[in-house]
């Protein structure tokens, strides 16, 4: 799941690759970050965590390639237990 719209700005778009997650749950999460990525001018960088679905857990953030179209680089960030995929 990515936000696909932040880049028109030149801005990095929030990306997840997920499992056993609300899917709402997770397009709130992503809603709120990309909101504070715009206001603030994309202040999250790689190695930085955010708080998850549950605020006590950390989440943590990388920067890398879109793994969907179009080609971008966007804020990837990986959800802990649930995280699906590789992240290399």
């Amino acid at each position: 799941m990515d936000t696909l719209g932040l880049y028109a700005f030149g801005l990095p778009d929030v990306q997840y690759h997920f499992r056993g997650l609300d899917p709402n749950a997770v397009v709130s999460h992503a809603y709120n970050v990309a909101y504070y990525q715009f206001e603030y001018d994309a202040p999250i960088e790689s190695g930085h965590t955010v708080d998850g679905i549950d605020p006590a857990v950390q989440w943590t953030c990388r920067y890398e390639s879109a793994l969907i179209q179009p080609a971008r680089e966007v804020l990837d960030i990986a959800p802990g237990e649930y995280a699906a995929g590789n992240r290399e």
